[in-house]
């Protein structure tokens, strides 16, 4: 019930846009030589309240017809309305690796494209079509009016995303040794910043994994990155400080912050991490050895983002069916809660789910029968989450990384979601990564 309203809202929205753009054109005059537009007669208030309705993209459209529009539009007051408005009644869309339909040769992941994914989920014909960000374009750029030095192949991820903002990372090419180059970045309104480069202490050969974090600190425009970089046996965290709207000198990396490390059978973080309560929780899972048996028990530790100090809530807890440790089972995180994929049987699904952070303990939320799609839960074609959306109405799963299927979580039922104009949603071979992310109108200079 709740997905049809958005979705004839959000439909709404559009038709409203365009009829706009016929009232602002036929009520457009000439008076000697200056141009007015009229407006509807209708308190400035009443339209700027609907405008919040119209996706951010479309609301960039308004810059060609009302100066005195555009120049409200993109004021700090409304772009946080229109954020709070779609981020709190909307669901939120999917960053994603995308291989174009026109592309019939892939080499080293050449000619793909990162792309925003607009799922339409309205219970009859449901749909994903794919938004290029550009990325590659901007970088590119960079590239060049920096005088970048190249040491491998180009390689964009897309970290994190905060208030319709894109946390980046590009490697390849450095400014100096050892420095990972990170840039912020709106797609809407094609802002970008760069940030202060991390130059970490471990040579590149040996880095093991990497995570990253954009947080958005208590002062309205300030954020905070949290990297983690593991090591062997070692552990990198670091936070920064910024500002949108602050101009930082480039090639300075002075701006990070080194944290004290948790301890160090806990750094398998790239489990799943979120953002609650002004501190960010991530869950590590590890094996270890029970007599003859191998079973596995979970972490979960915390970093206040006001006073950057870490702690463990608490170690050792029970996973759902500690005993199969060779068993697939995916970890994502999604509404302010943790959740457990366990394939209990070729033929079922469990959804475990965690959300008391002061006495973790895993819940079973429900059982949900897979559909007969050929696939096999013990090789590598088994379905994969890739989110959580429209609060808990839709599990949004991939299969090999060229179909998608969504699953209404309150009766069970699978559609498939057609993919309108790309392919796959990662080059073959690739490891594909998911951002869910909001559009937003926040610029800065």
């Amino acid at each position: 019930m709740m997905s049809s309203l958005l979705s004839s809202l959000y439909a709404s929205a559009k038709r409203f846009l365009s009829s706009l753009f016929h009232v602002f054109m036929d009520m457009h005059e000439t008076e000697g030589d200056a141009e007015q537009t009229r407006l509807p007669r209708l308190p400035d208030e009443i339209w700027f309240r609907i405008l919040t309705h119209v996706p951010a993209e479309d609301l960039q459209r308004l810059k060609s017809v009302s100066t005195s529009w555009w120049k409200e539009i993109t004021s700090k007051k409304f772009a946080a309305s229109h954020l709070e408005r779609w981020r709190s009644n909307s669901p939120c869309g999917i960053i994603a690796i995308t291989v174009p339909r026109n592309l019939s040769n892939i080499i080293f992941g050449e000619g793909v494209a990162i792309s925003y994914l607009n799922l339409e989920l309205n219970g009859k014909d449901e749909r994903v079509q794919s938004r290029s960000l550009r990325l590659e374009c901007l970088v590119n750029y960079l590239i060049h009016r920096h005088g970048m030095r190249k040491y491998s192949e180009l390689r964009i991820d897309v970290l994190d995303s905060c208030d319709g903002i894109i946390l980046v990372a590009i490697f390849g090419y450095y400014f100096f040794e050892n420095t990972i180059l990170l840039l912020v970045f709106n797609p809407v309104t094609r802002c970008y910043k760069l940030l202060p480069f991390w130059k970490s202490k471990f040579k590149r050969p040996y880095i093991e994994d990497h995570r990253w974090r954009i947080i958005c600190s208590s002062t309205i425009g300030r954020y905070k990155i949290i990297g983690w970089i593991a090591c062997v046996e070692f552990l990198d965290c670091h936070v920064c400080d910024f500002e949108l709207h602050k101009q930082q000198e480039e090639g300075n990396w002075v701006s990070w912050k080194e944290l004290r490390c948790p301890p160090m059978y806990c750094r398998s973080f790239i489990n799943a991490n979120l953002y609650a309560n002004g501190k960010l929780y991530w869950l590590s899972v590890h094996k270890y050895r029970l007599g003859q048996e191998h079973v596995k028990a979970a972490a979960l530790l915390s970093l206040d983002i006001a006073t950057e100090e870490f702690n463990i809530v608490a170690s050792g807890f029970p996973e759902p069916y500690p005993k199969r440790t060779s068993y697939p089972t995916h970890r994502l995180a999604s509404n302010g809660r943790f959740y457990h994929v366990h394939y209990q049987s070729p033929n079922t699904m469990e959804i475990w789910v965690l959300d008391n952070f002061d006495n973790p303990v895993w819940t079973r939320q429900r059982a949900i029968s897979l559909p007969c799609l050929g696939y096999d839960v013990d090789g590598d074609e088994y379905l994969v989450p890739v989110a959580i959306l429209d609060g808990e109405e839709y599990l949004i799963m991939a299969k090999e990384w060229t179909e998608m299927f969504a699953c209404d979580m309150r009766s069970g039922e699978w559609r498939e979601i057609a993919m309108v104009d790309f392919d796959q949603l990662a080059p073959p071979g690739g490891q594909p990564y998911y951002v869910c992310h909001t559009d937003s109108l926040i610029s800065w200079d």
